[in-house]
């Protein structure tokens, strides 16, 4: 798992979809969530321009594994916390903490890292207290029932589109970059169907909050 530092407003729910890792990498301020969550860290990368002297200290007094960077550098903190893990062998990698915060931030955030491990033959997901977003190349089994599901070309289009066991079903559609086709939609089986012939779809699937969060 690879925790970044943007803001999360229900990191409680978030600590409930996140499963287990076999190793936790903070990019700078998310070493803030690992402890509010509970969670250990492995390692440290960043050029702590969030984190204080001496919260890296004291990371590193815990045993964490510190990787320092100088600020004027190419890749974010992020960038270089996803670079970390993959040279470690990672092959499933979930990502919190990256979306909110600056838009620039966000944006970057949620194009770069799911490019980047795929690229990589990564499996990658973004997760939220709400959603949770996956870059796919290929088809895929979307096995949350009732959920509400977003699709979006990332290519140019998306051909071939198919969508079975959802409320709005698509056979054989183009789905352009520019069009809200996708947008919206809801699972109504156990294992609803997406398969298409060729480009690259952004999916977010967001589960139903608790009625105790709800706004």
């Amino acid at each position: 798992m690879v925790v970044a530092g943007g803001p999360e407003a229900r990191p409680d729910l978030v600590r409930d979809r996140i499963g287990e890792a076999q190793r936790y990498i903070a990019a700078d301020g998310g070493y803030r969530h690992l402890t509010a969550l509970g969670l250990p860290c492995d390692v440290l990368v960043g050029d702590f321009d969030t984190l204080s002297p001496g919260e890296v200290t004291a990371a590193q007094r815990l045993g964490v594994t510190i990787e320092k960077h100088p600020p004027q550098k190419d890749q974010s903190d992020l960038e270089l916390a996803l670079a970390h893990a993959v040279l470690l062998g990672a092959d499933r990698i979930t990502v919190i903490g990256a979306l909110g915060g600056e838009w620039d931030h966000c944006l970057a955030n949620l194009l770069s890292p799911l490019s980047y491990l795929g690229a990589r033959g990564v499996w990658g997901r973004l997760l939220t207290a709400e959603a949770e977003i996956y870059l796919c190349r290929e088809g895929v089994l979307v096995e949350s029932p009732g959920c509400r599901v977003s699709l979006q070309a990332l290519s140019s289009q998306v051909t071939g589109l198919t969508l079975e066991g959802f409320q709005y079903p698509l056979n054989n559609a183009v789905l352009h970059r520019h069009q809200t086709l996708g947008l919206a939609n809801r699972t109504l089986s156990e294992k609803a169907r997406i398969s298409f012939q060729s480009g690259e779809l952004f999916l977010t699937v967001i589960s139903s909050l608790p009625e105790s969060s709800q706004p």
